[in-house]
């Protein structure tokens, strides 16, 4: 009758029915009944006796949890049924389709089946016309922005707003905690207290505990905490998308229980086929235990599909036409893809910094890549286990590489190329096999079962024989002592020339190559004044063009602040204003 109607009366409950009739349709209710299930059949729609849960999560107003279920009428009603408090009776309730509530609800729903954008934009934005105040559909639409549009910017102000009107949401401090545990954002703390704000007000909202667990794993390694956060969210909502998808990626990653984690996966892609992190994840599960690189490229190809922006799609593409397929020049455009959406993911860096040096032997170019990871996560493993190799390798700086293998060893226990790595340096390289052997033993200690780490100990003790038989004669040590103080004085060479170019990107950029090379003219002319101060006492001057002596070296300082008496290169001789004027141009190119 336009606002509220009760079915399942007294007059009902003896026939076992009751009809109410909304618009030219008729709702026919089986009743009396606890147990309540929608049925629709030729335009009608059913309550009969049936699951106390809803099995369809889209069809159910707040997730199925309060036995509440929504079902549209025509284009401008829709009902709510849900039971009441005493037994064998149920209450419809009306809704008008154009309030905010329910505009921004359809919008939800089109974002989870991944319909139309612009179709849930234009709802959003409708919603929002009609109350500028809703604070839930502006928390809606901001979980649009950031998830859909990756305009975080937007999506924070709009959080920022909705807690405002309402500061006791718990959906949208959970949508909130999501933006800031974003790669794109990475503001752990702020996360952190969201989530947990979120849980205070809501302890059983399946989001805010998936999500926590996952920032409990990745970030701040507490396993059992994260462990027990998804499987509380799974025991609440065992069919759950994102809490099914991170608990997959917790077996996969912390266990290596690669068996069940990629049943989990196939779970999540049967609720939802284009769930994005899970494509990925599954694509790596594949690559990882099948080695079927096509098959893994088709998974991280439907989630750029998917999602055109999901920057990690782009960096798993470009790994595997790296270190598999061996296109560099594609992997490279991928990567830069990568960087674009993700700017600041320490793991695309380190991969890109490992693809400067292994294809295109740019050193300078890999370094930077490997801090710049560096300094988002210094125990980033990856990054100090790629530069690691890139100071072995590279500038067989055997001591700095051992550092970096160490701590991406503490970060990571478990990783598998850096003990590898290491080992291999320590036996081979160094020829310190005893130490090598404990770090491989070390490793199988944390994973019994690697059959890489098996062989890497293997190896070393083949080599440590094969070595002991042989006997080195005089002249052979002498040559490995001194290709090794050739090996130390290149390494100190090397370390000096990157600390000067660290050194000269940290100046200042104001000062301009007019200034260097007027200092440099300058420093000419102190030295021709001191050298012939010193001709006029008896010294013999400049000796050889170009050679400075030593005298005049220990005293350049006193020189350069008591002497009153300085010569331009005009008035100076010919020989000497031409060494004066090259000083300047080699100056001037090593400034270039």
């Amino acid at each position: 009758r336009g606002g509220e109607g009760a079915a399942g009366s007294e007059e009902g409950a003896e026939q076992g029915e009751g009809r109410i009739q909304v618009g030219s349709q008729v709702v026919v209710l089986h009743v009396p009944t606890e147990k309540i299930k929608l049925q629709e059949h030729a335009g009608k729609v059913g309550v009969v006796v049936g699951e106390e849960s809803c099995e369809n999560a889209a069809e159910c107003a707040d997730g199925g949890r309060r036995c509440t279920w929504r079902v549209q009428f025509d284009n401008e009603t829709t009902a709510c049924l849900h039971r009441m408090q005493s037994p064998g009776r149920t209450k419809l309730t009306l809704y008008d389709h154009n309030t905010p509530e329910h505009l921004s609800q359809r919008g939800l729903t089109l974002m989870r089946m991944h319909g139309d954008a612009d179709q849930a934009r234009a709802l959003f934005e409708r919603a929002l016309e009609i109350d500028p105040q809703h604070s839930r559909s502006m928390s809606s639409f901001a979980h649009f922005l950031h998830s859909r549009d990756r305009d975080l910017d937007q999506a924070h102000e709009l959080f920022t707003r909705a807690l405002e009107i309402d500061p006791d949401s718990a959906e949208t401090h959970c949508y909130l905690g999501g933006l800031y545990l974003d790669d794109a954002c990475k503001k752990y703390d702020k996360a952190e207290k969201h989530f947990q704000r979120c849980l205070q007000i809501d302890p059983q909202h399946v989001n805010a505990l998936a999500f926590y667990g996952l920032l409990k794993q990745e970030v701040t390694k507490d396993y059992n905490a994260a462990e027990r956060m998804m499987s509380q969210a799974l025991m609440l909502e065992p069919r759950h998308p994102e809490a099914l998808s991170h608990f997959a990626t917790f077996l996969g990653k912390v266990h290596q229980d690669y068996t069940n984690a990629e049943k989990m996966y196939d779970m999540v892609l049967e609720l939802d086929p284009k769930h994005v992190n899970t494509l990925c994840n599954k694509g790596l599960i594949v690559q990882a235990t099948c080695a079927n690189y096509s098959l893994a490229e088709q998974y991280y190809q439907r989630a750029v599909e998917v999602e055109p922006m999901h920057g990690p799609s782009y960096g798993f593409i470009a790994v595997l036409q790296h270190s598999i397929q061996q296109k560099y020049a594609a992997a490279e455009e991928n990567y830069k893809v990568a960087m674009k959406f993700i700017p600041n993911d320490p793991t695309v860096l380190a991969n890109y910094g490992h693809l400067l040096y292994d294809a295109k032997q740019d050193k300078p170019g890999a370094e930077a890549m490997f801090k710049k990871a560096l300094q988002l996560d210094a125990n980033h493993s990856t990054a100090l286990c790629n530069y690691a190799m890139l100071l072995e390798e590279g500038y067989q700086d055997y001591e700095t590489a051992a550092k970096m293998y160490e701590r991406a060893i503490e970060a990571e226990p478990k990783h598998v190329t850096a003990i590898c790595q290491y080992a291999n340096m320590l036996a081979g390289t160094l020829h310190q096999y005893d130490k090598g052997e404990i770090v491989v033993r070390r490793g199988l200690l944390e994973d019994p079962n690697n059959q890489e780490l098996f062989h890497c100990l293997m190896n070393i003790r083949d080599y440590r024989k094969m070595v002991s038989t042989q006997k080195l004669r005089p002249h052979q040590i002498a040559a490995r002592q001194e290709l090794e103080r050739r090996r130390q004085a290149k390494v100190q060479a090397s370390r000096e020339e990157r600390k000067l170019l660290d050194a000269r990107d940290d100046k200042a950029t104001n000062m301009t190559l007019e200034s260097e090379v007027a200092r440099a003219d300058k420093m000419a002319e102190l030295l021709l004044a001191e050298d012939t101060h010193n001709g006029e006492r008896g010294s013999k001057g400049i000796r050889q063009a170009g050679v400075v002596s030593d005298r005049s070296k220990s005293t350049r300082t006193r020189t350069k602040s008591t002497s009153p008496r300085t010569r331009s290169s005009k008035s100076a001789p010919g020989h000497v204003r031409e060494e004066i004027e090259k000083k300047g141009r080699e100056r001037q190119a090593i400034n270039l």
